[in-house]
């Protein structure tokens, strides 16, 4: 990787995984690497080369060190002026601000990591507070607790509690289930008592909003099915006059066809949004019901007669008429 800013090329002892350390660390200008620390640089270098695998030893404080004064000479950089040193016993509560570290598409290349495969940061937010600026004194003493910060600007963060003080408040419960049930997804106990899980008397599925409807549709298209081939036997023995009787059946397959028309062709499957008695050509789901040579249209309507409960040819979902 070749650092952003061509101002850290100016550092004479500066390799090239040197500087891709300082780039995955987020330090890509010399002013960023001035007023950096150099144990806290060191740990995010480590950590980004637990992902990146950049280089087999993660550069000593010491040579971090001997970047930063020279960022700082090269640039005429002071010291930060605003700079707060706490005593670790004074923070009485802990603070965890988020942080990530940049990665460069380049880096994902050339590591064969997939996007997927990269993490997300799960912390939650507890708490939000409004970005303030601080400014405290430096104090002199207990050198060996205190930690050294450079701030510009608090960032919102979260407050997270310790386990004494927690009242248990934040702890993440699951969530209770309704004592009502809603018909619409699950069928109530009393429509399937005695009948056996797996067996296709079992009414299940989603409840179909027009569920007279569907019934009417499966009635009319299972006849208009029968009456198909039925009219063209029917036309077959007119002109060879065998009977005028016959042009009953002609009659009732225009009667129902209007039906279907009206009634059962714009009927469609509360989940996908397809046609349920309309021919489509698409693919139809493994687990829809069928005949063979006979299509999925006469199963269906069959199946929602006797048992009041069908698989949508499309999606395969199942849906019942009956709640």
């Amino acid at each position: 990787m070749i650092a952003q800013e061509e101002g850290l090329k100016q550092i004479g002892n500066l390799s090239a995984s040197d500087a891709e350390f300082l780039v995955a660390a987020g330090v890509e200008s010399l002013p960023t690497l001035a007023g950096s620390n150099a144990s806290v640089l060191q740990e995010e270098m480590t950590g980004a080369n637990a992902i990146l695998a950049i280089d087999e030893f993660v550069p000593s404080i010491s040579v971090i060190e001997s970047w930063i004064e020279e960022a700082k000479k090269i640039g005429d950089i002071e010291e930060p002026e605003r700079v707060i040193t706490l005593p670790l016993e004074a923070v009485e509560e802990e603070i965890e601000i988020l942080a990530a570290i940049p990665v460069p598409a380049s880096v994902l290349i050339k590591q064969n990591i997939n996007v997927r495969d990269v993490a997300p940061m799960e912390i939650f937010l507890e708490e939000e507070l409004e970005p303030e600026s601080i400014n405290v004194e430096a104090q002199d003493d207990e050198p060996e607790v205190r930690r050294k910060i450079d701030i510009l600007e608090v960032a919102p963060f979260a407050v997270r509690r310790s386990d004494e003080e927690s009242d248990g408040s934040t702890q993440i419960k699951p969530l209770e289930k309704s004592s009502i049930r809603d018909i619409r997804k699950t069928p109530s106990p009393e429509l399937n008592k005695g009948k056996k899980l797996h067996s296709r008397a079992y009414i299940r599925g989603v409840l179909h909003p027009q569920a007279l409807r569907v019934r009417f549709a499966a009635l009319v298209s299972l006849i208009i099915l029968i009456l198909l081939p039925a009219t063209f036997v029917a036309g077959g023995l007119m002109l060879a006059k065998f009977t005028l009787w016959l042009a009953v059946i002609p009659a009732a397959f225009l009667l129902f066809g209007i039906l279907y028309g009206t009634h059962a062709r714009g009927l469609k499957c509360r989940i996908c949004g397809q046609p349920l008695f309309a021919p489509k050509a698409c693919h139809r789901h493994v687990k829809a019901h069928r005949f063979p040579f006979l299509g999925y249209i006469l199963p269906t309507s069959i199946h929602i007669l006797l048992f009041h409960w069908f698989r949508c040819m499309y999606c395969g979902t199942s849906v019942r008429i009956k709640e």
